[in-house]
């Protein structure tokens, strides 16, 4: 365990892929080809800007020979959209709109080296960052990666995600050509896909307004996620019966325990506080098979 940025004690996610190149996934739902991604040192010197490709991500974007911390910030533009899986509509992502993820090191990647940039992980970017627009981290090297994870496992934490998966793993966001099935076969990212579609249908609004109150929640209170603990809650409650919405049956009866023993790991946290030592049971995971009624996906 490492010690959080406030008072509580987290988890730390295995995540120990080494890697030259990485691929990045924004998702608030999936995004349109146009977006900005570029990956900058904490000093605010640029590594690399790519523009996501029709599949609404990017691919091998290269390192060089930084190991370092480092931001990953998206940014929208003309014509870039985002896919809002409440809604089923596609909505526009403008060039003043900012998404962020912060990734501790270049050795410290999700296992298959793509780097999800989400409404969770621009909020765990907020407790760093005060300006998403230009977005920099003051302090040496190792302090900054010691900051970064603690931010990350806090969010991860708020949310209930097991100490094996990485706040940082992409999902494979649903989209206007795919808005109810994923073709995700890791456990890992079909949890993750599930843990966001299941907090976008908990809320209201446009994505981009949606992921702009978490974080700033996040920043007005210390780093908690209290400001939304009832649409966390909500996504918590209704996760299994996303799951088995957006996952194809032939899939869930391939994965059988590996999928099922990660998601019962889940643990639902009071008003989106992180105490130390306290582990919440979770309902047995795809046990839900009612119809999607209580929310609106498309």
């Amino acid at each position: 365990t490492t010690t959080d940025w406030g008072t509580n004690l987290v988890g730390t996610a295995t995540i120990s892929v080494t890697a030259s190149n990485v691929s990045v996934v924004p998702a608030l739902g999936a995004f349109s080809a146009g977006a900005t991604i570029t990956l900058l040192q904490p000093n605010g010197t640029v590594i690399s800007v790519s523009q996501t490709d029709a599949t609404g991500v990017v691919r091998a974007i290269g390192l060089g020979a930084y190991t370092g911390p480092f931001i990953v910030q998206v940014t929208g533009g003309p014509g870039v959209t985002v896919y809002n899986e409440r809604t089923g509509q596609n909505e526009p992502f403008a060039a003043n709109n900012t998404l962020l993820s912060i990734v501790p090191s270049s050795t410290n990647l999700p296992a298959n080296g793509s780097v999800g940039v989400t409404e969770l992980t621009n909020a765990a970017a907020a407790i760093l960052i005060p300006n998403p627009t230009a977005p920099t981290i003051s302090g040496s090297a190792q302090a900054v990666q010691l900051a970064i994870t603690n931010a990350n496992n806090t969010i991860a934490a708020a949310v209930g995600l097991p100490a094996n998966v990485s706040l940082l793993t992409a999902p494979t966001p649903l989209s206007l050509s795919s808005p109810t099935t994923i073709t995700a076969t890791d456990p890992a990212t079909i949890l993750m896909t599930a843990l966001l579609t299941s907090i976008a249908n908990a809320e209201t609004g446009s994505v981009v307004s949606n992921a702009s109150a978490m974080a700033a929640g996040v920043a007005a209170n210390n780093g908690s996620l209290s400001a939304s603990s009832g649409i966390i809650n909500t996504a918590l409650s209704n996760l299994n019966t996303v799951i088995n919405h957006i996952v194809p049956a032939a899939t869930l009866n391939s994965l059988g325990t590996a999928l099922t023993n990660l998601v019962s790991q889940v643990s639902s946290i009071p008003n989106g506080e992180v105490p130390i030592g306290v582990t919440p049971s979770c309902p047995n995971v795809l046990s839900i098979s009612a119809p999607l009624s209580v929310l609106t996906m498309a």
